[in-house]
Formats: C-alpha cells, structure tokens, sequence
C-alpha cells in the first residue's frame, strides 16, 4: 500500500461539494492501494457544515488539523469567543448565522493579499506536512486547489523531502474564467509561480476538457501529465436516500440545489417566467421553484421581489444526502452557468448528482461551453444562458409531455466516483514506482 500526504484546506465537517469531492478521494484511494494521510486545517467558518460525512471515512485514514491565520479560521475564533461570552454571562446559546462573502469581496481582498486570501494556512501546513512525512513514510504528495497557495506548499516540500507533488486542479488558477487579481503585480507573481510549479509537478487532474485544452496551450510541457477528472457522483450516496416528501401538488416541480456565485445565476430564468406570466401564457400555478442552499440576503431579497416570488420556495442548506432526497422528487433539475466563452471550462460540480439521481435535466448556458456539451451529448434540454426568448421557448416546452431522457447505467459509471479514484489511483503507482526507480 502507497502512501500518500493529501493536503486540502476544504474537508468535513465543511460541507459543499468541494468538501464531498476531497472527501470521497480519502474514502476511495484506500481501495485502490493508495493510504492518504489528510491533512486539513482545524475549524472554521463554515459556509455549510456536514459533520456527519466524517463518517465516510475508513478508519485507517489518519486526519491531521492544523491552525491558520486566514480570514475563515479568525471568524471561528471570533464567534467562539462571543459564544462563550454569552454562556459564560448565562445567556441563551447564540445561534451563529453563516456570513455569506460575495464573489466581488473576495477578489477585493485579493487584491490586498497575494496568491489567495487564505494564505495565512501555508506556513502551518508547511511545518505540519514537514514532521508527518518525517514521522511516516510518505511515498508522494497531493494537493486539492482551491486554495491555490496549496501548490507551492506541494511544491516547497517536494524540494525538501524529494517527494513527488500531484496537483488536482478543482477550479483553474490563473486560467480561471474570472480575474483572480486586481493588483497587477500579484497577477505577474502568481503567473510566475504557477509555471514554476508545474515545471515539477509529477501530475495534474483537471474537472473538463476545455480545462485539459487549456492548460496545455499555455504550458506545453505538461503534455502527458494532464487527466481530466470530472467532479463525478458517488453510488453510496445514492443507497436509503428516501427523506421527507413534499406536498403534492400538479405543478411542474424544477428544483436547483446549491448557492449563485460568479456565472451561475438564475436571473435570466426567472425573468423568462415573470414575461411569460405578465403575457398569460403561463399560470401562477403551473410551476414550483424550489432552491436548495445557504443564500445571502440579497439573493432572498431578488426572490422576494420577483414577479412570480409565489412561484419561488427557497429552502435552507440541507447535508448532501438530504437534499438529494427532496431532488429526486422533482420533475425537472435545473443548471445555470453564464459568462460565455471565459466559463467554457466549467462544469458545476452539482451536475453529476443531477446525472445519478435520473431526473430529465434543464440547462441554461451557452453554446460551446464544456457545460453545453455534456448536456447535448446526451440529449437534455437547452437554452442560451441570456437569450429571453429561448428561455421562454424551454420552459413553455415544459408545459407538454415530459420527457425521459436519463443516462444509462453503463454510460453513468463514467463519471462514478470509484472509476475515477482507480484512474487517479493508477498514476500515483506510476509516479511512485519511476521515482523509486531513479
């Protein structure tokens, strides 16, 4: 069995679906011949929680946690000291909301920070990685972006121990389809390090092939290195996942699961229905909306706003399983992704769920996009992203006899969870056995 130091700062209990995604590598690498050994920071704020993932794990999966100074760790500490204020006063336990931070803050932020704004976690784990591959015997290391500073940890403790680094790539780094940057001098430095990085690396997995196509046209030199490793769904999550039934009702059920940040936005589709019931073509009660997730105040407030708000039911942030539960009853599943051609290199993660629960899907986003292509190859229904009159034309098709369109089991295992770890799996023996063969 291969070892291996799996560094990633988002693991449970931080819930989403960049959390599921590390967490299921750590579950099923061990099947494979591959033990990670995580290593993570200690408990921040989270956006959303899902301690009860923890339980996925094998037992023989050691988990390491490690402080940080970043802005995440600091609101932990913060709130955990105005916790034990209030108790320590004999106040009612304090219910701490989530803050949401928008996409435009952070990219503020960044342009005050270098490389990410979580940076403050990169010394910690240096030394913490530093005493685990001198306490145990660690055969390669592997590093989850985001956030991107994480590579040159990889990168700096390779150096040091001579350890092969495999990056897996969740977002692209400075390929990304939005300006990380506002500062150019930290777009030039964090230009640099990346090539520097990846003139190492042993090898990179990246979620789409635009991703793939990308990469390699501004770093050649990575050609046979690179792997597309999509998101993926995983069957266990699948298995008992019967919950709480909503009520019935002869409207059309679309339900969306997770948060609006960057191009993902249902603006355009909302707009579409509040035109098409101002023009009578549809009724108030023809369709449900419902959206799954933590959202900021203001998303709440542009639903309540909305001309069809009646239409709307907008449902706090559900554990993984849960939510796929009140999923699986809908009639449709809706994906958004705008941006045109800067997110071509973009599959939201929730995709694969979609895929697994065989629920006909709906998706509006634009025409050569990774996104469109995957939906089109297998015949769901599409709209232009910011086309009005397309998206009207969808959702009135809505109104006739529902479609059936599913993937096949063979054509679903593509993208399980278990093919890809053994394809992930595979390469890290193969980099292990070159290097000890050096």
């Amino acid at each position: 069995m291969k070892q291996i130091l799996y560094v990633t700062y988002f693991f449970p209990p931080s819930g989403g679906s960049t959390s599921q995604r590390r967490l299921k590598y750590a579950k099923y690498l061990p099947r494979f011949g591959i033990s990670p050994v995580v290593l993570t920071v200690k408990p921040i704020h989270y956006f959303a929680a899902d301690a009860n993932s923890l339980r996925e794990l094998p037992s023989s999966v050691k988990v390491y946690r490690t402080e940080s100074f970043d802005l995440n760790r600091l609101l932990h500490l913060f709130q955990r000291l105005i916790f034990l204020f209030h108790k320590s006063s004999g106040k009612n336990e304090l219910t701490v909301q989530p803050i949401i931070f928008s996409e435009s803050l952070k990219r503020l932020v960044r342009s005050f920070i270098p490389i990410d704004e979580k940076i403050g976690w990169m010394p910690f784990c240096f030394i913490k990685s530093l005493r685990i591959i001198k306490k145990l015997r660690i055969d390669a290391i592997m590093v989850s972006l985001v956030p991107y500073h994480s590579a040159i940890t990889a990168w700096l403790l390779s150096k040091v121990s001579s350890i092969p680094f495999i990056l897996e790539y969740g977002d692209l780094w400075n390929l990304a389809p939005y300006p990380l940057y506002r500062n150019l001098a930290f777009k030039v430095l964090s230009e640099w390090i990346e090539r520097r990085i990846l003139k190492d690396v042993s090898y990179i997995g990246v979620t789409t092939p635009t991703a793939k196509e990308k990469m390699l046209e501004k770093y050649p030199f990575l050609k046979g290195k690179i792997d597309i490793l999509y998101y993926g769904w995983d069957e266990e999550d699948f298995l008992r996942i019967d919950g709480k039934k909503l009520e019935p009702h002869k409207a059309i059920k679309i339900g969306y699961a997770g948060t609006f940040h960057g191009y993902q936005t249902p603006r355009h589709f909302l707009d579409a229905f509040s035109q098409l019931l101002n023009k009578k073509q549809i009724d108030i009660n023809d369709f449900e909306l419902h959206f799954w997730g933590n959202y900021s105040g203001r998303i709440k407030s542009f639903f309540g706003k909305s001309p069809i708000n009646k239409m709307i039911h907008c449902h706090p942030y559900l554990t993984h399983r849960e939510c796929l539960a009140f999923l699986k009853q809908m009639d449709y599943l809706v994906i958004f992704l705008g941006g045109g051609e800067k997110s071509n290199a973009v599959i939201p993660a929730k995709l694969f769920d979609y895929f697994a629960l065989k629920v006909p899907i709906i998706g509006f986003t634009h025409k050569g996009g990774d996104l469109w292509n995957i939906l089109e190859k297998y015949g769901f229904s599409l709209a232009e992203f910011d086309d009005t009159e397309d998206n009207m034309s969808l959702i009135l098709n809505l109104l006739k006899k529902k479609p059936t369109i599913i993937l096949t089991d063979q054509e679903l295992m593509l993208y399980e969870k278990k093919v890809i770890c053994f394809r992930l799996a595979t390469e890290i023996k193969k980099i292990v056995i070159q290097e000890n063969l050096k």
